[in-house]
């Protein structure tokens, strides 16, 4: 170690500028970035746990992220969102949680968009799903409110 010393003083100097340098950029550039997650993708991760686990409850947290996300969705796809936010509205059904009162205002900020792929999810139903029961039948009553929506314009 010692044959690394600096013989001068602008040569210490030297040696100091540069460890404080390798030092601040340690600090500085090893620090790991945490990734905000989109409100698309908080929406899509809550929902995937819920009928994954075939849940009836739901945290509180996951709750008020639910909440948060689905007010501050903005479309990049539609397609993509719609299909999303159109089977949370049917599936989402946590004990004490209005879903549907927080996803109807986001499909009557669209509501063109919104009937299309209504028409496209009434189409490629489940096997399991009925048009004569719930959430397909609501569906089916909430397009007619669209419906109305687009045609009052």
């Amino acid at each position: 170690m010692i044959f690394l010393m600096p013989k001068t003083f602008f040569g210490m100097k030297r040696l100091y500028m540069v460890l404080l340098l390798a030092i601040t950029a340690a600090i500085c550039f090893g620090q790991p970035v945490k990734k905000v997650a989109t409100p698309y993708q908080t929406i899509k991760r809550i929902f995937t746990s819920y009928i994954k686990y075939e849940e009836s409850v739901d945290s509180d947290d996951n709750k008020q992220a639910m909440t948060h996300a689905l007010a501050n969705i903005k479309f990049s796809s539609a397609k993509t969102e719609l299909n999303l936010l159109i089977n949370v509205w049917m599936y989402y059904d946590p004990t004490d949680y209005p879903t549907r009162t927080f996803v109807e205002p986001v499909f009557k900020k669209y509501p063109a968009a919104t009937l299309l792929y209504i028409d496209k999810r009434i189409k490629n139903k489940k096997a399991w799903e009925d048009t004569a029961t719930a959430p397909l039948a609501d569906l089916i009553a909430f397009k007619k409110q669209l419906q109305s929506l687009v045609k009052g314009k």
